[in-house]
């Protein structure tokens, strides 16, 4: 699932969300390959649909990392929205 966050970084601030639990992307990389092909895929398609192409697909993995919600989840953040 994907849906925009609540306190945007950029003009274009989304969460990519598997509906299964894993704790980080580090977990559902190793629990689950199929999972976290469909959640990257998602983003990209997110991702071109709502920025003019340019966007980062990041994941913080621990809180040193400044993960505050312990379920996986990647932010695309961009600077130039499609209009």
């Amino acid at each position: 699932m994907a849906f925009n966050d609540i306190h945007p970084a950029q003009p274009v601030h989304v969460l990519v969300v598997p509906k299964r639990h894993f704790t980080d992307i580090a977990d559902l990389a190793a629990a689950d390959e199929t999972v976290l092909l469909d959640l990257v895929k998602l983003g990209t398609k997110v991702a071109a649909e709502m920025s003019t192409g340019s966007f980062r697909f990041q994941f913080n993995t621990g809180a040193e990392a400044g993960q505050t919600v312990f379920h996986a989840h990647g932010h695309i953040t961009s600077r130039t929205p499609r209009l």
